[in-house]
């Protein structure tokens, strides 16, 4: 894509956008224009067998520890404390979030 995007540059500063090609040079525009079509195919290409190939091979798995591993690795798994306490005062009302660890 990039080797395209270089190509199609040069053409557009050196005979602008809509320009005319000068007819000795239009056998080097063509063959330009050739190379500019096959690295864009061949980027597309590849990018479509990435595609096909992740989706042949994708695993959706997760490996995950168990609580048993866990405790077999002497990981202690720590408890968590959560309060919640509302309060109402003169013209206020809210509440207070605590958490212990």
């Amino acid at each position: 894509a990039g080797t395209s995007v270089v190509l199609w540059s040069y053409q557009a500063q050196r005979y602008g956008l809509f320009g005319v090609v000068p007819a000795g040079e239009i056998g080097r525009v063509q063959t330009i224009q050739r190379i500019q079509t096959a690295s864009a195919g061949l980027f597309f290409a590849l990018a479509a067998l990435g595609i096909v190939d992740s989706l042949r091979n994708y695993k959706h798995q997760v490996k995950r520890p168990t609580i048993k591993k866990i405790q077999e690795l002497n990981l202690e798994l720590e408890e968590t404390k959560t309060t919640l306490v509302p309060f109402i005062g003169n013209n206020q009302a809210g509440a207070v979030f605590r958490m212990e660890f």
